[in-house]
């Protein structure tokens, strides 16, 4: 009989089964199969075939073949490998990620219903044929290249996508969120009267279902998506786009933790065909693969005045918004035209003892807690809530003032000082409430947000003014990605303004780097200068960095840690609250390498030292 090693949706590393002589006929690499485990029905794909005799006794035998064609190539069976081994995670919860359970049981799925294209309000932006034959001819190569582009907006963007696979007959396009996959599809199905196969979290299961089963049986596909986008079993592949590639939401927050972008590259080199990475702020690290040679880089930002940015210096001021702003948001409401308050930052504000100065810390964590107006406090560090305080746990005391501010202290204020209730949007809304505060937002004088609202292209050119509030927030950050993160999401904001528009922000450090770099939108001096940076400290992309938290119970630390593993620096470990269940505490352990292949090793070296300890593993910090 067949040895057959089969990868199963589960955390495990593929099973072998034997092979029934009347099923070998049909047994090939990437068929579905169903297989006894635990006396109960599983459902995989074959992984392997050998002819030699294992080694291992009692092997079960499958139960049954499924379907007459393979579900999945070679090359998807190989990047489910490369995956399970970049990220050291099994093959099991990569095939998990790639494929519904539902086509694995070739269950019968309803008909596609038709779909009306909606007409949507989309200006696609100017591109030079000059411009637009010098990029069709970067990517049009034979064989796989990344190129990195640089453009001015999320629209311009998508109007060079659309231009780019007019003629192209399978490509997949990566959006960091669900709104802008949605809005991305929906513009291309009206700008080339193609349907597209739209792949992202926020799908029913119906739906989730005819997505795969068309993506499997595809002659051509436009396939939109997020995160998961990025690993759809859609056969030979002839281009693949990451759209705003800067961005943060390309990695996935559960186990494994991959990142979609750096998954698209390799899936390109896989497949032989180009890929290409858009963003009107790159990251620092795919700007630095075009100086090194391993990306072509193409600028197609153009040269329009950028809107004004005016820089707010609050050295020496105490209060939240600067007094100059008020009769700017005293105008939009005489005029009707539209200003937005930003603030990235939810509740109302800190606590403090006005007896004794402390801060209301939590319990757990020793993290600020965060005040809302519902007295109760919120711990971002570790989730602990609880109602307010009536006394300082210090000094007993029991009058506080406010410190700091969030959302909700911000809204009040603008009510203060001008009589108009604004729109608050943030995370603490629900779906139905988010998208009704986004269409009282449209027609609101004044808006108070979070980062949330730059997840809809509902706001793009429509505001007036912005107004960063508490920006300096970033500079505390231990990270070095906290200035890069800023100017995109500077730049982010940015393209919510009308042309005539203007971003003021306040700051206690106008001469910062990220500033500067914005009033002169010199994007390529600003990404010199932080690499400049990260290569003194040895960060990434010049060191290799992993980072791997143990859950434990008890008080000590099970076992010990190296200091260093095959010259791969180990730091830590410091303890941290990450909650999980069955577990009371948690470390957290940095390692960094020159070599990839030594931190590899030094990963299943702790993996192995952990034993049955449960383990959260992030490869690649950032």
């Amino acid at each position: 009989m067949l040895n057959i090693d089969i990868i199963l949706p589960i955390s495990l590393q593929p099973l072998t089964y034997l092979c029934p002589a009347e099923l070998e006929g049909k047994a090939s690499i990437g068929m579905a199969v169903s297989v006894p485990l635990k006396g109960k029905t599983a459902y995989g794909v074959i992984s392997g075939i050998n002819n030699s005799v294992s080694e291992i006794k009692n092997l079960k035998e499958i139960i049954s073949i499924i379907g007459d064609s393979p579900l999945l190539t070679k090359r998807h069976l190989e990047l489910i490998n490369w995956i399970s081994g970049y990220y050291h995670c099994e093959n099991g919860l990569v095939l998990k990620g790639m494929i519904p359970d539902e086509i694995l049981k070739a269950k019968k799925i309803s008909k596609t219903r038709k779909k009306t294209i909606k007409k949507i309000k989309f200006v696609k932006s100017d591109i030079s044929l000059e411009q637009l034959d010098h990029l069709m001819e970067l990517i049009n190569t034979q064989g796989y290249k990344t190129t990195l582009v640089q453009c001015d907006s999320s629209i311009h963007e998508i109007s060079i996508v659309i231009e780019l696979i007019k003629d192209v007959k399978k490509v997949i396009i990566l959006c960091p969120e669900i709104e802008q996959a949605e809005f991305t599809s929906l513009v291309i199905e009206h700008e080339l009267k193609r349907r597209v196969i739209i792949v992202h979290s926020g799908l029913s299961p119906n739906r989730v279902v005819r997505a795969y089963d068309e993506i499997i049986n595809a002659d051509e596909a436009i396939v939109c998506g997020t995160l998961s986008a990025s690993i759809v079993p859609l056969g030979s592949p002839q281009l693949f786009i990451v759209m705003n590639e800067h961005s943060p939401y390309y990695k996935q927050e559960r186990h494994p933790r991959i990142n979609a972008r750096d998954i698209i590259v390799r899936r390109g080199f896989m497949e032989g065909a180009p890929v290409v990475l858009m963003s009107s702020s790159p990251s620092a690290i795919s700007y630095h693969n075009c100086l090194i040679g391993k990306y072509d880089y193409y600028d197609m930002s153009k040269d329009r005045k950028t809107q004004n940015i005016i820089i707010e210096n609050m050295f020496g001021i105490r209060n939240i918004i600067k007094k100059s702003i008020y009769p700017i948001l005293q105008k939009s409401i005489n005029s009707g035209s539209s200003s937005l308050i930003y603030i990235n930052k939810k509740g109302y504000s800190l606590l403090i003892c006005a007896d004794c100065g402390s801060i209301i810390k939590c319990p757990n964590c020793e993290t600020p807690l965060m005040f809302f107006e519902d007295k109760i406090f919120h711990c971002s560090g570790c989730g602990f809530q609880n109602k307010a305080v009536s006394h300082c746990p210090k000094c007993r005391g029991v009058t506080f003032d406010n410190i700091g501010s969030g959302i909700q202290r911000i809204e009040r204020l603008i009510h203060q000082k001008t009589g108009l209730l604004p729109v608050r949007i943030d995370s603490s809304l629900l779906k139905t409430e988010y998208q009704k505060a986004v269409k009282e937002a449209l027609l609101s004088p004044i808006v108070v947000s979070t980062r949330i609202v730059s997840r809809t292209n509902a706001f793009i050119g429509h505001f007036d003014n912005i107004i960063y509030v508490n920006t300096d927030i970033n500079f505390t950050f231990v990270d070095y990605l906290s200035n890069e993160r800023l100017y995109q999401e500077i730049k982010t904001l940015i393209e919510m303004l009308k042309d005539t528009g203007r971003i003021y922000i306040q700051t206690r450090f106008p001469q910062s780097d990220v500033f500067t770099a914005l009033k002169t939108r010199d994007y390529k001096g600003f990404a010199i200068n932080e690499l400049n940076k990260r290569k003194e400290l040895l960060y990434p992309p010049f060191s290799k960095m992993a980072s791997l938290v143990f859950y434990y119970n008890g008080d000590e630390f099970p076992f010990e840690i190296p200091e260093s593993i095959n010259e791969v620096s180990v730091l830590g470990p410091i303890r941290v609250f990450y909650k999980h269940s069955g577990y009371s505490n948690s470390v957290r352990i940095i390692l960094r390498s020159r070599e990839r292949n030594l931190l590899n090793q030094a990963v299943i070296s702790l993996k192995k030292l952990a034993g049955s300890h449960k383990l959260y593993l992030d490869i690649d910090i950032y």
